[in-house]
C-alpha cells in the first residue's frame, strides 16, 4: 500500500511538472532556478532562445550571469535580489537589458522569489521567470519621443476629457495663454479660456461623435 501511494505521488508530480511546462511554453515565458546552497543556476531553453542562443549554448551561471547584464542595470538587479533574500521585499522583480548572442540588447523582465527555506529561515532555492518586453519598451520610447516633440511644438496643444477638464497642456499653450501646466490641468477648458463657439456646442459635439473629426 505504501509503495502504491508513493507511486501515485510520483505520477502526480510528473503530471504537475508536465502541466507547468505546457503553461510556460504557451505563455512564451522563460524560467530560472537558483540553488543557493550549491550555487547552481539553471535557465530554460526558452530564455536562451529569446537571446538568440540554441538550448545550452548561452552558458549562464552564478559566476558569469552579471556579464550578460547591461552595466547600467546590474546594480538595481543586485539590490533587488539582496533585498528579497533579506526578506525586505516580497519578490525580486526588475527590468533589465541583457546581451543577445549577436551583441545587441533585449529588455527582459525578471521576476522571482524564494521558494524553499531551511528550518532557520535561510533561503535555499529561488525560482522565477523571464519575459521578453523589448516590444513594449520600444513602444514606450516612441510615445516618450512623441510627447517630447509635442512639448517642443510652438503651437498650443491642449487635450480635455469628456467633462471638459484639461488633461494635457503643452509648453506652447503655456506661452500662448500664460497659465502653467500645473495651473491649467483639471480646469474646465471653457471657464479657463472663455471659449466662444461659432455654433452651439451640442451641434459641434454631435459632429464629433458621428465623424470623429
Amino acid at each position: 500500500m505504501k509503495n502504491k501511494q508513493m507511486g501515485e505521488e510520483a505520477l502526480s508530480l510528473l503530471e504537475s511538472e508536465a502541466r507547468l511546462k505546457r503553461v510556460l511554453d504557451g505563455s512564451e515565458l522563460g524560467f530560472w532556478d537558483w540553488d543557493l546552497a550549491s550555487q547552481q543556476f539553471i535557465v530554460s531553453d526558452r530564455f536562451e532562445s529569446m537571446l538568440g542562443y540554441k538550448p545550452g549554448e548561452g552558458n549562464f551561471s552564478v559566476d558569469n550571469w552579471a556579464q550578460h547584464v547591461h552595466p547600467d542595470d546590474l546594480a538595481k538587479a543586485l539590490v533587488s535580489i539582496n533585498l528579497h533574500l533579506a526578506g525586505e521585499i516580497p519578490c525580486h522583480q526588475v527590468e533589465l537589458r541583457i546581451r543577445t548572442k549577436s551583441g545587441g540588447w533585449k529588455y527582459i523582465l525578471t521576476h522571482g522569489k524564494v521558494v524553499s527555506r531551511a528550518v532557520d529561515g535561510t533561503p535555499l532555492m529561488m525560482s522565477g521567470t523571464h519575459t521578453d518586453i523589448s516590444e513594449r519598451k520600444l513602444a514606450e520610447k516612441q510615445l516618450h519621443d512623441q510627447a517630447e516633440l509635442i512639448e517642443l511644438a510652438h503651437d498650443a496643444i491642449i487635450v480635455r476629457d469628456m467633462d471638459y477638464r484639461i488633461t494635457f497642456w503643452n509648453c506652447g499653450a503655456e506661452r500662448s495663454y500664460g497659465w502653467s501646466h500645473e495651473e491649467a490641468c483639471n480646469q474646465r477648458i471653457h471657464q479657463l479660456l472663455q471659449t466662444q463657439f461659432p455654433q452651439p456646442k451640442e451641434e459641434i459635439e454631435d459632429v464629433l461623435f458621428r465623424t470623429g473629426q
